[in-house]
């Protein structure tokens, strides 16, 4: 084994090897980013609303109260509950998942929402979310709720 090293020879990098520079200017993402996103802050105050009438009509007073303020059910959802496929995805378990969410979707939203503008970040918010729900309905028998399938649809489009 020390012999092996002993014959090895750094490889040298050269100007050959390195990627060629960009033809167009970069562009700074960031430029003309507002933080005070217009549509992004509506979707939050509208999931915050939701969660405080969550609150109000004892939603969280069991698993029957979720479901019946429209958590993601699979068995209601083949019945014909289609419906629950949007209202699940505004509703939410604990003040902790609705915070993370909204975390998540001001980060995301605040990005997308400079990117893409606003008829574009709601296309995509929506149907990440219908998505996010019949996946869901797929996986498993539910209950479920969150917002999570939308805020994945972001996070995917951030990256592309």
């Amino acid at each position: 084994m020390e012999s092996a090293r002993e014959e090895e020879t750094p490889l040298v990098v050269t100007a050959n090897m390195l990627a060629a520079e960009p033809a167009a200017e970069r562009i700074d993402f960031e430029r003309g980013m507002s933080y005070w996103p217009p549509t992004t802050l509506a979707c939050l105050g509208a999931l915050v609303a939701v969660f405080v009438w969550q609150l109000a009509s004892g939603a969280f007073d069991s698993q029957n109260a979720l479901i019946d303020a429209g958590a993601l059910v699979r068995n209601r959802v083949i019945e014909g509950e289609w419906w629950r496929l949007v209202s699940a995805t505004v509703l939410h378990g604990s003040p902790e998942h609705l915070f993370g969410n909204c975390v998540a979707l001001y980060i995301l939203g605040l990005a997308c929402e400079h990117a893409l503008g606003t008829w574009r970040l709601l296309v995509l918010y929506v149907a990440s979310g219908l998505a996010g729900s019949g996946a869901s309905v797929l996986a498993g028998p539910g209950p479920s709720v969150g917002a999570s399938g939308a805020i994945c649809g972001l996070m995917g489009a951030a990256v592309v």
